[in-house]
């Protein structure tokens, strides 16, 4: 669909909505049909990182007019794009779009980096600066782990595929919080499917978080090229002890099996009702079958403390880490009975979940109320971030001339020892109450005789008696010439044909937009059917690039005319994402793509048209679930 046949869409949808609401008596310009304001927000997966290492840049907009993000340039530093996916959502006509842009970020000398603000076009929203340090490459991981490189053995390196764990401490408390990677490698060529994310074989450990989706990289394992899998966690002790610590995968792993002889394949066309007989997950390349394989991780013993008794502080909530704490109040200047705001921030890295401020709860010469707490994570699993508490403070009287300090306790896991961070007095200016606001407290019987007195006694016109009322008086408004109703009156009847149009018009500008939707389908077709000859003539060729090539074209014309987006800007990532449980037969024609590409295994011709006839009856389904769901 070109641009003209959209705008023709948008302008019948908006005359039609007007002339509904002008006909319903709600005006045009609700705000139910308000477009959003745009967000944009950002976060790394790591803050720390070493030379030959990388992170993960995430930039989140959202809002009905979202735009694409400008990254500005690290000197250091290479920011490098990595895929996209969107979301569109429509609540009660108020349309909606989020966008998450993905970005690879190598650095190529150490040292501290800020990534400055990143802002979204001329809307002005932009996101916080973020810090990134990159260390000397010293075969390890922050706090200590093994990177997998330095710490597979023979009998990983022999394997296809193995799981490794590599926590930041190798010792830990009971309730303490740390970062932990959880990494599977497998050696390339290697065709292997992840069911779900890893879980820890111990009940004496948690996960406080789970990473959606692992960060794929590629290392070296005793001179093999391997595919690394991270999943970035947050690992939680939850009793003292010595236990083991490791996880377990389930993985689907392709597994070579005796060759069956190929069937003949059956090419009836783009939208023909069954293309082939034989699924995809039972005969794809009639050489390898799929098994289900567990990897475990070696259980490395780690031991779990109890926190001590001796010096434990009484309005110890349990918080483990190391944390800094800052306040503030707004407005400086208050009336007594007057709110003020009371903002305190704790920054740090530690268990934030068990953190708390009693202090909060009783401050004396103040009346308070329960505070509101907001978590902002720096690092993508809640080990880094800022903790802001919001708390409305009354003052009780007048004397009032600041706010006490508020204490945090926590146990400093390093120095094996708790802790107590304070704020500084934070100097406010409380006045006396209003005039009217004691006039108004005064009891009824000390006003009534005032108002009795001035009810006797009369004063001057415009003039109020103290302590009482005005006068009444009369006054006329504006004088009209007919008390006729509005539909005797010629111009209301006018009025209604406004709408009326308005629908008309409407009507008329959908009409044309489905034509041209039904000549943008005769093109898309157009487009497929050209891309099913390539095919042909890349199999007759037996030119496996090509031919995959136009696989990928055919696939990404269909499901852009289903999606309403651009054919270009679909990728794998997307396929996966959208389709989730429909078009394996799709997905699997990409991965298979990627894994002949990279690992240089030679295509039958008998292999290409099964792939070409797989992915034609996959896209014929998508087209009849799109038609029936467009009926409906």
């Amino acid at each position: 669909m070109d641009l003209t046949a959209k705008a023709k869409r948008c302008c019948s949808f908006l005359c039609l909505s007007l002339g509904l609401a002008l006909l319903s008596g709600i005006p045009g310009g609700a705000p139910a049909a308000a477009a959003a304001d745009a967000g944009i927000h950002a976060v790394l997966d790591q803050h720390e990182i070493s030379l030959d290492g990388q992170a993960t840049l995430i930039v989140s907009i959202s809002g009905s007019r979202s735009g694409s993000p400008d990254i500005p340039r690290v000197e250091g530093l290479r920011i490098i794009p990595a895929g996209q996916s969107s979301r569109f959502e429509s609540v009660n006509g108020r349309v909606s779009q989020s966008v998450e842009y993905l970005y690879n970020v190598q650095p190529v000398r150490p040292g501290d980096f800020t990534i400055p603000a990143i802002s979204l076009g001329e809307t002005g929203a932009a996101t916080d600066p973020l810090q990134l340090r990159v260390v000397q490459s010293t075969g390890g991981l922050p706090g200590g782990a093994a990177h997998p490189r330095a710490g597979a053995d023979d009998d990983d390196a022999a394997a296809p595929a193995f799981l490794k764990m590599y926590p930041a401490k190798n010792r830990l408390y009971v309730g303490e919080v740390v970062p932990v990677d959880i990494v599977a490698l497998f050696r390339q060529g290697t065709r292997a499917g992840v069911q779900a994310a890893p879980q820890l074989s111990s009940s004496a450990f948690s996960l406080t978080h789970h990473t959606e989706k692992p960060r794929q990289t590629q290392e070296t394992v005793n001179g093999e090229p391997y595919t690394a899998l991270t999943w970035h966690e947050a690992l939680c002790a939850l009793k003292e002890g010595e236990y083991p610590l490791g996880a377990v995968l389930e993985v689907v792993m392709a597994v070579p099996v005796q060759s069956r002889r190929p069937q003949r394949s059956r090419h009836r066309g783009m939208f023909a009702d069954d293309f082939f007989s034989d699924s995809f997950f039972d005969d794809f390349f009639s050489s390898v079958q799929e098994k289900q394989v567990r990897l475990e991780s070696d259980g490395q013993a780690m031991p779990v403390l109890p926190l001590p008794e001796q010096g434990r502080p009484a309005d110890f909530s349990g918080a483990i880490g190391r944390f800094t704490i800052e306040a503030s109040a707004s407005p400086g200047t208050v009336s007594v009975g007057d709110p003020l705001t009371l903002t305190v921030r704790v920054s740090g890295r530690g268990n934030f979940e068990r953190l708390a401020l009693p202090g909060l709860a009783d401050i004396d010469g103040w009346k308070t109320y329960t505070p509101s707490a907001q978590f902002r994570s720096a690092d993508g699993v809640g080990y880094e971030g800022v903790k802001e508490f919001e708390q409305a403070l009354i003052p009780k009287d007048a004397s009032r001339k600041e706010i006490p300090p508020v204490s945090l306790c926590y146990f400093d896991p390093d120095a094996s020892a708790y802790a107590t961070a304070n704020t500084k007095a934070i100097p406010v200016r409380v006045e006396p109450a209003r005039t009217a606001d004691r006039a108004a407290s005064a009891p009824a019987a000390a006003r009534q005789p005032a108002q009795n007195s001035a009810a006797l006694s009369p004063e001057p016109p415009g003039k109020v008696p103290e302590g009482g009322l005005a006068p009444l008086h009369a006054e006329f408004g504006t004088a009209v010439r007919s008390l006729r109703p509005l539909p005797y009156r010629p111009w209301f009847w006018g009025l209604q044909a406004v709408p009326l149009l308005l629908i008309a018009a409407g009507l008329c500008l959908h009409r044309r937009s489905r034509g041209n939707t039904s000549r943008d389908d005769a093109g898309i077709r157009q487009a497929v059917k050209k891309s099913m000859a390539d095919m042909d003539r890349a199999i007759a060729e037996d030119d496996a690039p090509a031919f995959f090539s136009s696989c990928r074209h055919a696939a990404q014309v269909s499901l852009g005319r289903l999606w309403g987006v651009s054919p270009a800007a679909i990728t794998r990532a997307d396929v996966e994402q959208r389709l989730s449980d429909r078009g394996a037969g799709i997905r699997q024609v990409f991965e298979t793509a990627d894994a002949v590409a990279y690992s240089g295994r030679p295509l039958s011709q008998d292999e290409m048209r099964r792939c070409r006839d797989m992915l034609l009856d996959e896209l014929t389904k998508l087209e009849k679930n799109h038609a029936q769901n467009t009926q409906r």
